[in-house]
């Protein structure tokens, strides 16, 4: 089966190694003001499934990878990572707060690591497929898609897509890094979430795709994130965005579980419509979709 470029145009600025004697707050987190949410949970209790590379057992992330649960859909390839991507997705939902490196945004989570993509960063439709049919089968609690391409997936995967919003999970995509007039699948699909990417400036990432279907705009540009062989790299990417709400909803939905509240996917979406601050053209637009999410806002909601 023809295999697509699916890693949607992400760039790694630097890597080393960090030596500090504490976490990092990164600046999306501070932007974010999300260590004010951590008064409420960490994402105790809540998995997410990355669909992407893999994941390698990086020190800030080991505790909560799910391994019993990981699952490859590439042939002849396990769940570890060699690329690097599913690592560094994985780094901005839930690197641990260990006193080194730097922290997720909901470091108490658990990541379900599915590879969707090759260690080339090549995927089938057969292996997206697979990957959202998994989804069904275990009912994570949100899955993560920092993946795309032009065009659609196809019909059956689709479908997977609707039946997870069936079933309430909520899939949240990047938006893809190709600027203008782009639509990048499957984040322009109606059953997703789509992330664009902010700069510390609160302006749209240069590189971030511009579509009609984006709902949110999240950090994405000069963020620190966990790689391969036990170091970090500073990337830009709405594949970084992404995985920044996905850690977001993880914390809604894990103050949700203690007040035995269950959402639909709509109501969350809702909810984060409801905590938006509106920037760009007036409304939902292309860029920012329905604006950056005010914790101020959410932190009464939830």
């Amino acid at each position: 089966m023809k295999e697509n470029l699916l890693l949607p145009g992400d760039e790694i600025k630097y890597t080393g190694d960090i030596q500090t004697l504490s976490d990092i707050i990164d600046w999306g987190m501070i932007d974010f003001d999300i260590p004010k949410l951590w008064n409420k949970n960490k994402g105790e209790n809540i998995s997410v499934m990355v669909c992407d590379t893999g994941i390698t057992d990086h020190e800030d992330l080991k505790e909560n990878i799910d391994h019993d649960k990981a699952a490859s859909f590439i042939d002849n390839e396990d769940y570890i990572d060699h690329q690097g991507h599913g690592t560094c997705v994985a780094g901005v939902i839930a690197a641990k707060n260990s006193g080194f490196g730097t922290v997720g945004v909901a470091p108490h989570c658990k990541i379900i690591p599915v590879k969707s993509l090759s260690n080339k960063g090549f995927a089938t439709s057969k292996s997206l497929e697979k990957s959202l049919e998994y989804a069904i089968n275990i009912k994570p609690d949100i899955v993560n898609m920092s993946l795309g391409g032009r065009h659609q997936q196809g019909p059956i995967f689709h479908e997977f897509l609707k039946e997870l919003e069936r079933l309430n999970i909520p899939v949240i995509c990047a938006m893809g890094n190709y600027g203008e007039n782009y639509s990048c699948f499957p984040a322009d699909y109606p059953e997703t979430i789509g992330v664009t990417s902010y700069r510390k400036d609160r302006n749209i990432s240069n590189f971030s795709s511009r579509s009609n279907d984006a709902d949110f705009a999240l950090p994405g540009e000069d963020i620190l994130t966990t790689n391969l062989n036990n170091q970090y790299s500073i990337v830009n990417g709405t594949s970084f965005a992404a995985p920044f709400l996905s850690g977001l909803v993880a914390i809604i939905l894990s103050e949700a579980k203690k007040k035995n509240i269950v959402y639909t996917t709509k109501q969350i979406k809702e909810l984060l419509i409801q905590t938006c601050k509106d920037y760009g053209p007036i409304g939902k637009d292309r860029l920012f979709g329905y604006g950056i999410i005010d914790v101020n806002n959410l932190e009464k909601l939830i």
